[in-house]
């Protein structure tokens, strides 16, 4: 899940990384600027998808020397560094026509409506999803012992408001998704998948040409 998660948000910061952006510079690409705007807004968008973050909580890690050994992109610096190499490569492959390539456009369209989807989502519950100072001491209170297990009260109560939120969204997906199957029209042919198994399979049935 954390690498699929990975290819999305790298390919969202490609997405972004084409819009042209004013401000100052802060890296020069064969050409291609990157600004202190367009950093910033890969930056945040980044970690926020990969950590589920705030942009004040992502600040807040960013200068915590622990956190930032095991998130190093959330040194600005760092993140630059890691920019500044997919440019670069982004750049060869364009001009090698890899964006012409079927299944690329698939993997993008398949990032586009995956990033649109959780954005809205997130959006539109936000206010509907609480999580209550009982619900998070229940849970520590039962894993204090085991998963927590010399972890500061702080951060287990943070990675514990993580965990419900993320649940609780979840199932407002889920109850999102009912609804929006009753109110529209949806329908599946799977004949046609059927037919593309029983294919294969016949093949392999087929008895071997004899040579004489």
């Amino acid at each position: 899940m954390k690498s699929t998660l990975s290819v999305l948000a790298l390919l969202m910061a490609v997405a972004l990384a084409l819009v042209s952006c004013g401000g100052q510079w802060v890296a020069d690409v064969d050409g291609d600027k990157i600004t202190l705007d367009e950093l910033n807004t890969l930056y945040y968008a980044q970690h926020k998808h990969l950590l589920n973050l705030s942009k004040e909580d992502i600040d807040k890690y960013a200068n915590d020397p622990e956190i930032l050994k095991r998130v190093p992109t959330l040194d600005k610096k760092i993140f630059l560094e890691e920019l500044i190499k997919q440019r670069l490569i982004y750049q060869q492959a364009m001009k090698d026509g890899i964006d012409s390539n079927k299944e690329v456009k698939a993997v993008i369209q398949i990032a586009k409506e995956g990033a649109v989807v959780q954005s809205y989502v997130k959006e539109k519950f936000k206010d509907e999803v609480k999580i209550s100072d009982k619900e998070v001491e229940d849970i520590y209170r039962q894993e204090k012992d085991k998963r927590f297990r010399g972890v500061p009260v702080d951060q287990a109560e943070k990675q514990i408001r993580q965990y419900v939120a993320s649940m609780k969204m979840q199932q407002k997906l889920v109850e999102l998704v009912n609804n929006l199957r009753d109110a529209k029209k949806v329908e599946k042919n799977l004949k046609v998948l059927d037919e593309l198994q029983k294919k294969p399979a016949a093949a392999e049935n087929k008895p071997a040409d004899v040579k004489k």
